[in-house]
């Protein structure tokens, strides 16, 4: 429409009237009654602001709406049909399967099947976003000192002892653990996990320590609050309920875990851990 012509703010208001009175009679000379036109002129100007006939108009609002009331309600076809100014089903069926290419019967149960699927996507998402907190993060590289722990993961603390008598307190960036081992499905002896601190790029750790790079990339992030020992549920929130209703699968990189708290000066119940897993956009 040009929202400067004089006739607009009429056709608006006519357009409303057809709306609100879909179950009438709306002829073109009624119609054109409204605007003052006559008929001839009527019709005319409708088109060329419209871009189609009244009568294509009144057809499609008219179906329209009795779609949307086949698809959100359960009320009868021959009621939807009298309710848009159909005064016999069996005239309604043929104009809205010439305009749908489908009954109305098998419309509600195609578009119904749909709503139904949405809601339950929306319910499982709302689910998700009520039991594990995430956000999309993108991380550059990191370069790490670090030693690799092989045995249950308990005993890991051991590991981060010896770490941080390595490295000088001044040189010690973020404490990062990348986990290579679920430990429900390996050994406990043959668990591994590398325990990381960051250090500067200028930064050569003793010779017993290591150097890397932690991959960067696109990550998910969700913060672990507690023990440690629960973080297990974490990674199930985060595998079994985000990961299938997200856009996104995992990367062949290990997680990393950022540790928030010092568990030296942290109560373990209170401890903040942030797991990062490494995923891509699903092709």
């Amino acid at each position: 429409m040009i929202f400067n012509h004089p006739y607009y703010k009429q056709l608006v208001e006519l357009e409303s009237y057809i709306r609100a009175n879909l179950d009438g009679e709306l002829t073109v000379e009624m119609l054109a009654k409204r605007m003052h036109l006559s008929a001839f002129h009527f019709h005319r100007v409708f088109k060329s602001l419209v871009g189609e006939s009244v009568h294509e108009y009144v057809t499609r609002v008219r179906l329209e709406v009795a779609a949307m009331r086949l698809k959100f309600t359960e009320d009868k076809i021959q009621d939807i049909a009298f309710e848009v100014g159909y005064q016999n089903t069996e005239t309604f069926i043929r104009a809205f399967n010439r305009n749908y290419q489908s009954t109305p019967r098998a419309f509600r149960k195609a578009q119904q099947q749909i709503v139904e699927n949405r809601l339950e996507k929306i319910v499982r998402q709302k689910v998700v976003e009520q039991m594990v907190s995430t956000e999309l993060k993108r991380l550059d590289p990191i370069r790490v000192a670090f030693l690799t722990h092989k045995g249950p993961y308990p005993t890991v603390g051991e590991t981060w002892g010896q770490l941080m008598q390595g490295i000088p307190p001044l040189e010690c960036g973020r404490l990062i653990g990348v986990p290579y081992s679920d430990p429900h499905t390996v050994a406990p002896d043959q668990v591994r996990y590398d325990a990381c601190v960051e250090i500067r790029s200028t930064y050569s750790p003793p010779e017993h320590i290591q150097v890397k790079e932690l991959v960067g990339g696109q990550f998910v992030q969700t913060v672990h609050h507690g023990v440690l020992e629960q973080i297990d549920d974490t990674y199930h929130l985060l595998y079994g309920l985000w990961l299938p209703n997200s856009r996104f699968e995992l990367r062949n990189e290990p997680s990393m875990e950022v540790y928030l708290t010092d568990n030296r000066q942290t109560a373990p119940a209170e401890a903040r851990t942030a797991i990062y897993l490494p995923i891509k956009t699903f092709k």
